[in-house]
Parts: structure tokens; sequence; C-alpha cells
């Protein structure tokens, strides 16, 4: 997987950077954090599911927040992910 990501095109002109990369609870999918702001969903085959952004998912706005993201997790049952 981290070789498919390498080759990914965000990654490989250097436009993102990922900071984050978790296995959810059933091992199926990956969720990373990235610092274009972005939490992106993969299949195990480096496959890009779909991209969460703030404008695409449902989120609690604490600050203005400038910075890309760091990290992102599932929780134990998979359904939901929270990002820094």
């Amino acid at each position: 997987m981290v070789n498919t990501l390498r080759g990914h095109d965000c990654v490989r002109n250097g436009q993102c950077q990922v900071n984050s990369a978790v296995f959810s609870p059933d091992g199926q999918t990956i969720l990373t954090a990235s610092r274009d702001k972005t939490a992106k969903l993969w299949d195990n085959d480096g496959n890009l599911i779909t991209t969460l952004n703030q404008d695409s998912c449902w989120h609690v706005h604490i600050k203005d927040y400038h910075c890309g993201l760091t990290s992102a997790v599932f929780s134990p049952d998979g359904t939901k992910i929270i990002t820094t």
C-alpha cells in the first residue's frame, strides 16, 4: 500500500503530504490525513474511494484551522472518523 500511495498523482507530484494512515477496524480500507486538509479513504489496492473535506462531511468547527490534517482515526466500530 505504501508503494501504491507513493505512485499516486498528488504524492508523486509533491502536491500533498500524507501525515497519517490507518487501517479500518475490519482491515478493508485505509484512512489518510493530509497536509492539504483532506481525509481520504482508500481500498487495499491503493484505489481512492472518496475524499472528505470540510464541505463534504458533517463536522464540528472548533476554531479557524489553517494547517493541514495531522492525524485521522476510525471509531472502534469503523462507522465514524475523527481528524485533527
